[in-house]
Parts: C-alpha cells; sequence; structure tokens
C-alpha cells in the first residue's frame, strides 16, 4: 500500500448550505479566493455526482448555491481537473519571488539518495519547547525557530514553517525528500477548489506511492486555511492509518472534520496567493530548506 497517495475526491455528500463558513471562510488572512462572491443558500440537501456538482456549483443558474463536504480519499472515479480558473472567479494577484532562487539551503547532514526510504528516527528535529499548557498553545507552533521550507511553483513561491514538536517523523521525511531532490518538478495533480491541493508524487499518479510509509502523527493543530498534511491511502471508506508517505496537501479552508485521521505538520508563512493561483499541472519548480525562524 502506498503512503500518502491520498486524493482529493469530493464525496456526493450533501450540500451543506453554510453563509457564515461558506462565504466568510478565510485563507491567509483574506477571504477565500475561489469562494469570493458565492452566496450559498441555506437548506441545500441535493446530491449530484461529482462532474455534476462542480457544472452546478460554478454555473451562472445554479453554481452560487451549495457548499461541498469532500473528503481526502483515494482516487476512485477521478475527480473533475481543475485546467483553469472558472469565469467570474477573481484570483488574489501574485507577487514578484520574495527569495532569490540561489537560497541558502540547510541541512540535516542526510546524503541524497536515490531510492525514497522512510527517515532515521536520529534526524528528528525534535523540540525542545516546553509542554503547552493552553487550548491555543496547542492549536499552532511552540515557541522559538522552526524548519522552514521554500516551495518554489510555477505560479510563484511558498515559504512552509514546520511544527516538529507536533510531527517529528513526518517532518524529518518531508525534509528528507526535499533535499534530496525528490519533490522538484511534481505536478499539482489535484486542486478541488475551496477544500485541497495535493502534490507529492515524481508521477503525477494519485494512486501511486513511494514503497514506503511513516507512521500516523495525529496531533491538534486544526486544519485551518493554509495547512499542510499528509495524504492517506482509503479502504471501505475510511482513512487508512501510517499509510503516509510523500503525498502531501495544502487546504484551501478549513476543513476541521479531517482533524480526526490526517498528520498536520506546518503551515503556509508566505505565498497563499500562489497556492490560490494553482491549477491541476501546475508543478513544484523546487523544494529546499532554507534558513530557520
Amino acid at each position: 500500500g502506498g503512503g500518502g497517495r491520498a486524493g482529493a475526491e469530493e464525496r456526493a455528500g450533501a450540500c451543506r448550505g453554510h453563509h457564515q463558513q461558506g462565504t466568510h471562510r478565510r485563507f491567509g488572512g483574506e477571504q477565500h479566493p475561489l469562494i469570493s462572491g458565492l452566496t450559498p443558500r441555506s437548506g441545500c440537501r441535493a446530491r449530484l455526482p461529482i462532474a455534476a456538482f462542480i457544472r452546478y456549483r460554478f454555473s451562472p443558474e445554479q453554481g452560487r448555491q451549495c457548499h461541498a463536504a469532500p473528503t481526502v480519499s483515494r482516487d476512485r472515479g477521478r475527480s473533475p481537473h481543475l485546467t483553469s480558473v472558472p469565469p467570474g472567479i477573481h484570483l488574489p494577484p501574485i507577487r514578484s519571488p520574495q527569495i532569490p532562487y540561489a537560497v541558502e539551503v540547510a541541512t540535516l547532514g542526510i546524503a541524497p539518495f536515490e531510492d525514497p526510504h522512510a527517515p532515521d528516527p536520529s534526524t528528528f528535529p525534535l523540540s525542545d519547547a516546553p509542554l503547552p499548557i493552553t487550548a491555543a498553545a496547542m492549536n499552532g507552533p511552540a515557541p522559538g525557530p522552526h524548519p522552514r521550507v521554500l516551495i518554489r511553483t510555477t505560479r510563484g513561491d511558498v515559504v512552509v514553517r514546520l511544527y516538529p514538536e507536533w510531527a517529528p517523523s513526518t517532518v524529518a521525511n518531508f525534509l528528507q525528500l526535499a533535499q534530496s531532490g525528490y519533490f522538484d518538478g511534481n505536478r499539482w495533480f489535484r486542486i478541488v477548489p475551496d477544500f485541497v491541493t495535493q502534490t507529492g508524487d515524481p508521477t503525477g499518479d494519485p494512486d501511486s506511492d513511494a514503497g514506503y510509509t511513516i507512521p500516523a502523527e495525529e496531533n491538534p493543530v486544526e486544519q485551518r486555511s493554509g495547512i499542510i498534511a499528509m495524504g492517506l491511502d482509503y479502504e471501505k471508506g475510511r482513512a487508512v492509518r501510517d499509510s503516509a508517505g510523500t503525498q502531501f496537501y495544502f487546504t484551501l479552508s478549513p476543513q476541521p472534520y479531517l482533524d480526526r485521521d490526517f498528520s498536520v505538520f506546518g503551515e503556509i508563512e508566505s505565498g497563499a496567493a500562489a497556492i490560490a493561483n494553482l491549477v491541476e499541472h501546475d508543478r513544484m519548480v523546487l523544494v529546499r530548506r532554507i534558513a530557520d525562524d
């Protein structure tokens, strides 16, 4: 089974008319661009096949009424490909890269490898931060510097701050893959509006895997907008624990019902507009560790 190949497939679940949670969701401190201007209608209960639902949602006559209830799961039946932004959707402008291409790369002392494999526990970036004692402290990074990663995409630069205090194995795995160049050139093979954008496999196949898995590290950090988390395999409609490998996703809006199963290991620090502008077939040009902060 293949770690992290979980695709973002919208289930034909109940549409929910959430005015507050739909039109006013936040992404990086801004109103989420893919739902700007949408006005969900209370009480919508239609059940639609996924392709029909996307057409329904973005059609001028009906598409401004419902909010989907998708899940991160294996790609059964294939979800629609968002290869262009639907008409009438206004996205934030992409800023020029703020980080030079020749970034200073911090290393973990791990030699690059040809075949991906699980990280050695001795490389885990363990945190010596004090244990959190408040609910707020349990929903974000501990005080002090954190590993950061630059993800250079075909739409702009994204800087991600990683949380080893909550997911040491997952962070070590991600940094090892980044250092080796494993992510360079990977395609964003799934973009689901108002849900997630997913990548992390060189073949661009959502059902592919790297031949190894890492343990689950569920933690209290909520899956708000801009969170990075590992994908999982699904069996019989449920996420398979300990099945993550190399595929990961960013949330495009709050997805609290994913908190139970998926390992959050960081959050977007800058570059949210680049993620918002992605369409399928955009790529990660390179992924490298930069200076901690």
